[in-house]
C-alpha cells in the first residue's frame, strides 16, 4: 500500500473511532436525560435534579466528542482531496465529486497546499475551516 493510501486508511480508522466515541458519549447523555426526566416526573425539583446530575461534565464530554469527530472527518476529507489532486483532478472536478461549491473545494486545496492538516503526511493538527 502506498503512503497516500496508508494516510487515508489511518484517517478512516480515526474517524470510525471518533464516531464510536460520539455514540458512547451520546448514549450516556441519553441515560442521564432519561434519569432526569424520570426524577422530574416523580416530583423532584429541577434544582435538586441539576445539583445531583453531572450536567456540565456531560455537556463538555458531548461537545468534545462532536468536535473530535468533526476534526477527524475534516482530516479524512483533506487526505482524500490530496489524493484526488495527486491523481490530477482539478478543484472543479473535486467540487463536483464531493458535492461542494468550487469555493469550498478551493479552500480545501489551499489548506492542503499550506500543509496545515497533514494532508501531505505532516502533523494532524492545524486550522480547520468551518464546515
Amino acid at each position: 500500500m502506498d503512503d497516500s493510501n496508508e494516510r487515508i486508511v489511518s484517517a478512516i480508522r480515526a474517524l470510525i473511532d471518533a464516531n464510536r466515541n460520539v455514540r458512547t458519549v451520546l448514549t450516556k447523555a441519553e441515560e442521564l436525560l432519561a434519569q432526569g426526566a424520570d426524577r422530574l416526573a416523580a416530583g423532584e425539583r429541577p434544582t435538586e435534579v441539576l445539583a445531583t446530575t453531572p450536567a456540565s461534565w456531560q455537556r463538555q464530554s458531548t461537545q468534545e466528542a462532536l468536535d473530535a469527530a468533526a476534526a477527524a472527518r475534516h482530516h479524512l476529507r483533506l487526505q482524500m482531496i490530496a489524493a484526488c489532486m495527486a491523481d490530477g483532478m482539478t478543484p472543479r472536478q473535486i467540487a463536483e465529486a464531493w458535492g461542494v461549491s468550487r469555493q469550498r473545494a478551493d479552500r480545501f486545496v489551499q489548506q492542503i497546499k499550506r500543509g496545515s492538516d497533514g494532508a501531505a503526511g505532516g502533523d494532524a493538527g492545524g486550522d480547520r475551516p468551518a464546515e
